[in-house]
């Protein structure tokens, strides 16, 4: 893994370099005029020339790597709606750039495992490779300057107090345009960051009262409570601004005394109207002469006669002055502090490597859409300009979670075991159990608000201590041993010993862990390669041609580990195809082919393909008596053969798709579970799927499965190589089981009754059930009750059962569910909420956004819509529908004492009336994970509650939760002081000019989307 993010970095140096000479070797002209490929513009054709914006049409070929249509050969550039995209800043950056186009190219033919790589300017365009369509639809608010990755390499981390003046001239508004000023330099924050916001007027008081008199560390979910506070404020009395300047300057003295915080940067914003005086003796007693804590200001509404005084707070304390008259000018006015920050790095010449935390990256295909970005900043390296710290931009290159997880394939860390990476935040980078999303009341997929800030110590719940979450932390290297609780999808639960390794990976900010399971987890089985040219090696390849023969995919397996392809191979070439050839050509015949493959594991898939063999002509002579449909074998080494007893039609391929994930498959997993247990290889696992309304009686099937392991005879240690499983149709199924039920007469020579005498008359004498080791039930007399967990259909023969050992209940917490909140509503009526609340699709906005532009252009008035809190009436939506939550669940295991047992439970409230006890036998059946259970149902429980698998709100106390400051590492970097830096450049006035439509629509633009995120 190492290697492959080491390369990812080696390709953002080379755009860094490239970037940078060129600039130094361009000339600025600025009547520029130029053509470019503008990605929400691609062959269309300009009113005005007739001809294909760009110059010439651009072509686009469809690619299964990016899954879009992309062109190699040329970057597009993306301007969001914001930025004057003929402005000549914007081109001569433009033109500056198009040298990278070439090393864009050369760092994807080197390594084709890169996906996306990318520029964004300090001006605002973002040059992106390959080149695509962009496909806004009339609105591209997408800036690059805001985006994680370019806001941590822009500048080095930092503590931040916002101060947000309410009193009683910030009405209306001005307190919603500075309401929104706060959101959007919260959202400039990362995890690196801490931060929190005061509101003042003659008192001083913390937004969120669970973060008083404290920083706290600007994740997700802390952003989130800081946002939603900032709600509930409102404006009154006279702003002292004495007073809150001294109190966020004793906090920063404080955090920077105990240790806290970043221990870089740190920053004062103050948010206001106006102010009669410079405070002069509140920074001479806090900040001079040396200045450490920079301070910005914000002055907000037309009203300038009272800036002068915040002027002198930030040009003398080494910050910026802003003017923010409308919510359009927000985000440009925030960005300027970024800028600012980032001029001790620039001027000293460091590049620092970033990586982001784990995103979801919404305009990638499935497979690209959790990434982690690597980027690196682009410097003015002018000794004309040299003091002045230009910040030109940050390349950027993707690197999706899939591609990390690639690298340490299930092969290599067998059934159950798995790995993982965490930040120097003790972050989850990936892990098996991250889930990101979530399904909403109407089943669409939803974000998780705080998916990317997810602890180690939320999943990893056996490192009671947090040793494994310290020492990753602290970059060590090392091994532990945990006995955890490990569930599946919180419907099966095991208990077992892992073995936990973890070593910190160099120039990142990650340490990688692999858990492996304390029984079989520990040993590889190695196959003796053939020697080369050998004619053994033609003979090894016959049997990978089998028909009935898949390879693991490329989503599980890491393809390059077969063989390593360069991208346009890799397009039309499959890895069988590549393997085969491979030994043909190179093995057999003694030439050579254009990539390399992993020989060590192409000689495994073969012996593995060699050995299955035998299992067609074995499975082909079974008298299988029509009962199995399909048996097939999958090997540790990602080969699956698989043998019809029959014609499966269309349901072959969806058996196919479930069975060639091999170790990570319900039956591989279930079989292994069942072995660790019994160590019984003879026992096979069965199950079937978990109960839907979809579940019909012909249409399902039970799966059986077991394992194949290879013990040393000298060391004794075990490793599985393999898992054999065979597919059952239900009815099929369903029928041995009641025959197998029939018993002799008894001494009188009347029929005992039987559960399939039972079934067939209907009578009411017994209950009969297969439970299996999790207590569902995979066969009843009733169907619709198969697939359901037994304690739902009968509570009070479960709770008995527990009480016995035959079952035992494990409380499971998950600290990543959603709750419904209680009191979201969906209803229709009138409330305070915001323009745009209502508009959840994008045809809406679309609409709503053209309809409230001809207004505006009508009206020659956007101002005037803020100048009282916006009210409208019509669908309610006050909150979200769910909420993050941590709920304990109830799950069931097979106990420590399973056994052949009869009992009874009492029913006082029973029919016949008058009390009775219904009696119950339970015994295991031999060589499976199933018991039989079978239940007196001539005695009816009237008072039968279920035993339901619970799902458990916990109740936290919200404050003491988010005050939980874990164990971190700081990132290595700080740049905060240099003492030829030019501060002079304080103001932030611009005199761009541009039409006054476009900046109508600019205006018009941004208030939708301060409103929509707001």
């Amino acid at each position: 893994m190492e290697t492959m993010l080491i390369k990812k970095v080696d390709a953002v140096e080379k755009l860094v370099d490239t970037a940078e000479d060129s600039y130094v070797n361009h000339v600025y002209d600025k009547d520029i005029e130029m053509e470019y490929f503008n990605a929400n513009l691609i062959n269309k054709i300009n009113p005005e020339t007739a001809q294909y914006e760009g110059g010439e049409k651009f072509e686009l070929v469809e690619s299964e790597h990016f899954a879009t249509r992309v062109n190699f050969t040329h970057s597009t550039i993306q301007v969001p709606i914001n930025v004057y995209n003929k402005g000549p800043d914007v081109l001569n950056g433009i033109d500056f750039t198009s040298s990278m186009d070439a090393v864009f190219l050369n760092n994807y033919e080197n390594d084709p495992t890169l996906t996306w790589q990318y520029f964004g300017s300090n001006t605002g365009f973002f040059r992106n490779y390959p080149g695509i369509e962009w496909g806004a639809d009339g609105i591209d608010v997408y800036d690059t300057r805001h985006r994680i990755w370019y806001l941590q390499a822009a500048h080095s981390p930092k503590d931040v107090v916002v101060l947000l003046d309410v009193s009683g001239s910030m009405t209306g508004q001005r307190l919603a345009i500075a309401r929104y000023t706060v959101k959007v330099i919260i959202d400039t924050l990362g995890d690196n960051d801490f931060f929190n916001v005061l509101t003042f007027h003659d008192e001083t008081q913390y937004v969120e009262q669970c973060f008083n008199s404290t920083m706290v560390q600007a994740n997700s979910e802390n952003k989130v409570k800081m946002k939603t506070a900032l709600d509930n404020i409102f404006a009154e009395k006279i702003a002292d601004f004495s007073l809150v300047l001294t109190k966020a300057f004793k906090l920063l003295q404080f955090i920077n005394e105990t240790g806290q915080g970043s221990s870089c940067n740190q920053a004062i914003m103050l948010i206001t109207d106006g102010a009669v005086s410079n405070c002069h003796h509140v920074f001479e007693k806090f900040n001079w002469p040396h200045k450490k804590v920079r301070m910005f200001t914000y002055v907000i509404g037309r009203d300038i006669s009272a800036q002068e005084p915040l002027q002198w707070m930030a040009c003398n304390n080494k910050g910026y002055f802003n003017h923010i008259s409308t919510l359009a000018d927000v985000k440009q006015n925030v960005m300027n502090y970024i800028h600012v920050l980032s001029r001790p790095m620039v001027i000293e010449r460091r590049h620092h490597t970033t990586w982001t935390n784990v995103y979801m990256d919404t305009g990638s295909s499935e497979g690209l859409k959790l990434v982690s970005t690597v980027s690196k900043p682009v410097f003015d390296k002018n000794n004309q300009t040299h003091d002045k710290g230009i910040l030109l931009g940050v390349v950027g290159v993707d690197v999706p979670i899939f591609e990390m997880f690639k690298t340490t394939p299930p092969y290599r860390t067998g059934v159950n075991g798995y790995t993982f990476a965490v930040t120097n935040n003790g972050y989850i980078l990936y892990h098996p159990d991250l889930r990101p999303e979530y399904d909403d009341y109407e089943g669409n997929r939803r974000e998780k608000p705080n998916y990317n800030s997810v602890d180690l110590s939320e999943l990893e719940m056996g490192d009671k201590n947090e040793s494994l979450r310290t020492a990753m932390i602290d970059k060590k290297t090392g091994s532990l041993t945990l006995h955890v609780t490990m569930h599946r999808d919180f419907t099966r639960v095991v208990m077992r010993d892992m073995h936990y390794y973890y070593t910190y990976l160099n120039n990142t900010p990650f340490s990688l862990g692999v858990a492996l399971s304390g029984v079989y987890g520990l040993t590889n089985i190695t196959v003796q390669k053939p020697p080369a040219l050998d004619p053994d090696w033609s003979k090894l390849l016959e049997p990978l041609q089998d028909a009935n023969i898949i390879l693991a995919p490329c989503g599980l397996m890491d393809c390059t580990l077969y063989c390593q392809m360069k991208f346009d191979l890799a397009e039309i070439m499959t890895q069988m195809e590549a393997i085969i050839e491979y030994v043909k050509k190179v093995k057999v015949e003694g030439y050579q082919v254009p990539y390399s493959c992993n020989e060590d594991v192409i000689t495994s898939v073969l012996f593995d393909a060699k050995i299955t063999r035998l299992l067609d002509a074995h499975w082909a002579a079974l008298p299988h008596k029509g009962f199995v449909n399909v048996a097939y074998v999958g090997t540790v080494n990602g080969l699956t053969r698989y043998y019809e007893f029959g014609d499966l039609g269309d349901s072959l391929q969806n058996l196919l798709e479930s069975i060639e994930q091999y170790v990570k498959s319900e039956y591989f997993i279930s079989a292994t579970d069942l072995w660790e247990v019994t160590r019984d290889e003879r026992a096979f696992a069965y199950y079937v799927p978990f109960h839907t309304d979809d579940l019909t009686f012909n249409d399902t099937f039970v799966t059986g499965s077991k394992v194949v392991t290879v013990t040393d005879k000298s060391s004794q240690d075990t490793a599985i190589t393999s898992a054999v499983g065979i597919q059952i149709p239900y009815p099929i199924f369903d029928e041995l089981f009641y025959n197998a039920t029939i018993l002799p007469y008894n001494k009188k020579g009347a029929e005992m009754p039987t559960c399939k005498h039972a079934l067939n008359t209907n009578a009411d004498i017994l209950d009969c059930y297969v439970l299996d080791h999790n207590g569902y039930i995979i066969i009843s007399q009733f169907f619709d009750e198969v697939g359901l967990f037994f304690g739902e259909i009968n509570g009070k023969v479960m709770r008995d059962l527990l009480n016995n050992d035959i079952f035992v209940k494990k409380v499971v917490q998950d600290n990543q569910a959603m709750c419904r909140l209680e009191d979201a509503s969906h209803d229709s009526g009138a409330s305070n909420i915001s323009i745009l609340t209502s508009l959840f699709t994008v045809t809406g906005y679309v609409q709503w956004w053209m309809k409230q532009t001809v207004i505006v252009i009508l009206n020659l008035c956007v101002y005037t819509w803020f100048q009282q809190d916006p009210v409208v009436s019509g669908q309610r939506w006050n909150k979200p529908a769910y909420e993050v939550c941590h709920t304990n669940n109830d799950l069931y295991m097979l106990g420590d004492n399973v056994r052949a047992l009869t009992g009874y439970v009492d029913c006082p409230d029973s029919y016949p009336v008058g009390g009775c006890q219904p009696t119950y036998g339970i015994s295991p059946i031999p060589n499976s994970n199933l018991l039989l259970l079978v239940i007196d149902s001539t005695c009816y429980c009237t008072n039968n509650p279920p035993l339901a698998m619970e799902r458990q709100k916990i109740e936290d106390d919200n404050c003491e939760s988010l005050n939980i400051q874990k164990h971190r590492s700081r990132p290595e970097y700080c740049y905060n002081y240099n003492e030829f830096e030019d501060a002079e450049d304080c103001n932030g006035q611009t005199g761009r000019k541009i039409s006054a439509v476009y900046l109508i629509a600019v205006v018009a633009t941004q208030i939708l989307i301060a409103r929509f995120v707001s």
